[in-house]
């Protein structure tokens, strides 16, 4: 039998309804239980470079011919709902309906502190700039030299436990990336729940309790709350709880 390695997603809590999850609205649907995929017809395209082969060489142009797969799997676990791209589903999706940083929080409640074999970080400055930091074997957070003052884990990658039945590595960000296939409904099911219990976990605290100080905010609806909340407080002229920081350092005068 066939079978897939997921991608994992889940879904913002207040949002029941996997058409709302969508950029667009003309999918074609199959159901079958708790589960619905969503999908784009995929047609023929051929490459523009396929016709200048063709006038130059004697080479059909059918050899060339590609289409590119659309679809989507949703089921709900747990009374939460959690998505599923396959092939290029992922440009259908509506990425600020997804939780930030679910595979980042499963991840970090799977990979032992001693297995870490990838990180991505970013620093809140004016300038900037993300790092990626690799190992040839299971490495700490520590042994990354992670600046836990400044910052920003934004994914994570390592090895797991047998235990888990979820592969061997897990690869976490906003998606909780799994390298054990499966090749059926139930099975994929299953793979979620571990995933959704990893995520609800609060395990990471103990290691990782330092991630929780700051992160980025990238949900615009939170966004604009936010910057509310601190015009506010500006127009109330109460600033004990304010703390200003520039961009850069400056030089003392």
């Amino acid at each position: 039998m066939s079978t897939i390695k997921p991608t994992i997603y889940l879904v913002k809590e207040e949002l029941k309804n996997p058409k709302d999850i969508f950029k667009v609205s003309y999918l074609q649907t199959v159901v079958k239980d708790d589960f619905v995929v969503y999908y784009k017809k995929s047609n023929k395209n051929t490459p523009e470079w396929a016709y200048f082969l063709n006038e130059q060489f004697e080479v059909s142009i059918k050899n060339f011919e590609n289409s590119s797969s659309f679809a989507v799997l949703t089921m709900v676990v747990k009374e939460r709902l959690f998505a599923i791209p396959l092939g290029m589903g992922i440009h259908l999706l509506d990425m600020t309906k997804m939780e930030y940083n679910f595979g980042l929080r499963a991840a970090i409640n799977g990979i032992p502190k001693t297995e870490i074999r990838q990180i991505d970080t970013t620093k809140p400055d004016l300038d900037s700039q993300k790092t990626r930091k690799i190992a040839v074997k299971g490495t700490t957070p520590e042994d990354f030299e992670i600046n836990k003052e400044k910052d920003i884990l934004r994914g994570i990658v390592g090895k797991i436990s047998a235990d888990l039945n979820l592969g061997e590595v897990l690869e976490g960000r906003d998606s909780l990336r799994v390298t054990k296939g499966t090749d059926s409904l139930l099975k994929l099911a299953g793979i979620v729940k571990v995933a959704y219990k990893l995520y609800q976990s609060t395990a990471y605290q103990k290691d990782y309790k330092w991630i929780d100080n700051m992160a980025l905010v990238r949900d615009k609806s939170k966004i604009e709350a936010l910057q509310k909340l601190l015009a506010k407080e500006l127009k109330s002229g109460k600033l004990n709880e304010l703390y200003f920081i520039p961009p850069v350092f400056l030089e003392k005068i």
